[in-house]
């Protein structure tokens, strides 16, 4: 994983990333990674369960098809390109010299990649609208 750095100790790792990439404190399996943005899509998109709430979210006029949600399910559907983020409610790596408990998932549907690592509060505020930001606890363990 290339966002991990497992053999430094947290105040390297801190210094590491002051100017270079972000990193995680731990290495995640994949399996980890991908339980854990599955998590999140059920947390987020738990409201389209029903067939009324899916036409509501992908039909124009509707009183659900300008909500945040409904504009994210639509570039899921879409989009060749997505990104999200969530909370992980503890720290878990750092960014730009900081501790963060923020991740994002930069999702490249059409290549199937997902490039994931840790993000500041404010970035994931600009991905997700701050009022958007869902917490996952899957990564602490």
């Amino acid at each position: 994983m290339k966002h991990a750095a497992a053999e430094l100790t947290e105040d390297a790792i801190l210094s590491h990333t002051r100017n270079g990439p972000s990193l995680f404190y731990q290495s995640y399996s994949a399996s980890d990674l991908k339980n854990t943005f599955w998590s999140w899509f059920l947390c987020f998109f738990g409201i389209v369960n029903s067939r009324h709430l899916y036409y509501a979210f992908v039909t124009p006029n509707t009183a659900d098809y300008n909500r945040s949600r409904a504009n994210l399910w639509r570039k899921f559907l879409a989009e060749p390109h997505l990104r999200i983020a969530f909370d992980a409610m503890r720290p878990i790596g750092a960014c730009h010299g900081a501790s963060t408990s923020y991740v994002c998932f930069d999702i490249h549907i059409d290549g199937k990649i997902v490039h994931c690592y840790p993000i500041t509060s404010d970035e994931a505020a600009r991905i997700m609208g701050k009022d958007d930001i869902e917490r996952i606890d899957a990564l602490n363990h």
